[in-house]
């Protein structure tokens, strides 16, 4: 009694190359499933954060002594221009810490995380090295360990004398 069926017609060489494809598409689709759960979890990560961070910016605005200086606007502008400078190939560290520079205590720091959230910088294109997700501080502290180290010492000392929790 012969076989019948398609699959029994289908040649050895066609029948290897299906289980090869079959096999690849499956460890692709768990790969892709388990980078899925890590960015998840660092995005959350973030998320607890920057609510964090609202509840301490909070705090500090409710004393005259200790409210940021920048309008909601300015905060947002100074996050967009950090990121547009990590963003892609390089770090442009004069522009980081011409933004750096221009908050003048704890609140106005805390304004500008707030504002950036959590973003994903590319590492630019064909670049092997993976894009980041993460919050400012950690994307500052991802990016400026990669950039000419000469500014970070004047930039420590700026935020120690106006009291910002940030060292980079």
């Amino acid at each position: 009694m012969a076989k019948e069926g398609i699959w029994h017609d289908v040649p050895p060489p066609v029948k290897g190359i299906i289980y090869l494809v079959a096999t690849g598409l499956s460890v692709w689709g768990i790969y892709e499933g388990v980078q899925y759960i890590r960015e998840h979890k660092k995005e959350k990560g973030g998320r607890e954060e920057v609510k964090d961070i609202k509840k301490e910016l909070n705090d500090l605005n409710k004393n005259p002594g200790t409210r940021q200086t920048l309008s909601p606007s300015g905060a947002a502008a100074i996050s967009n221009n950090l990121f547009t400078a990590m963003d892609g190939y390089g770090t442009d560290s004069v522009a980081v810490a011409k933004n750096l520079l221009k908050l003048k205590n704890q609140a106005d720091w805390l304004a500008v995380r707030k504002a950036f959230g959590t973003k994903t910088i590319s590492s630019g294109k064909l670049n092997p090295t993976p894009d980041f997700t993460g919050t400012l501080e950690a994307a500052l502290t991802d990016e400026i360990g990669t950039v000419d180290s000469t500014i970070t010492p004047s930039l420590n000392q700026y935020f120690k004398a106006r009291g910002i929790d940030l060292s980079i």
